[in-house]
């Protein structure tokens, strides 16, 4: 069962808004935040060595990028 999804962002990202538009189309919730939204974001972002957006979780699970999310949605 799926969970709500969570994405981590940026301004002008081409690659967040393609993830955006998958969950739309395959009709899943999501959240999404930009990083620029809270410093700690980008802090938590370098500490876990994750050096690019979109950063993607079903609920705890860390799914990864969007290629990651399409093949995690077209295995479910």
């Amino acid at each position: 069962p799926h969970l709500m999804f969570y994405i981590l962002t940026r301004p002008d990202c081409v690659w967040c808004d393609k993830a955006k538009q998958l969950l739309e189309e395959k009709g899943e919730a999501y959240t999404a935040s930009s990083i620029t939204d809270n410093p700690l974001f980008i802090r938590l972002m370098l500490k876990a060595d994750l050096r690019t957006v979109p950063q993607i979780w079903n609920g705890s699970e860390y799914i990864g990028g969007y290629t990651h999310l399409e093949e995690y949605l077209n295995a479910n």
